[in-house]
């Protein structure tokens, strides 16, 4: 069972494969590794990097926004 921390959640966790794969470079989630994660996080490229972003963005929403916000009507 993996632990859901940052690597998990942008690598591996499947619920978030269809995103993932929208923004993410295919590099990144083949065969993933700590090596990847920091690169990735590391990287000068300002496309890549705002497509991170919203990646971690959508993945904060459905984690930790959408699941209190259920209708009570």
């Amino acid at each position: 069972m993996d632990v859901a921390d940052e690597y998990h959640y942008l690598f591996k966790c499947e619920y978030f494969k269809s995103k993932r794969e929208e923004c993410l470079d295919t590099m990144y989630y083949i065969h993933p590794n700590t090596h990847k994660y920091n690169i990735l996080f590391n990287s000068s490229n300002k496309r890549e990097l705002l497509k991170l972003k919203h990646f971690i963005d959508v993945s904060l929403l459905f984690l930790f926004v959408l699941p209190f916000n259920d209708d009570q009507s």
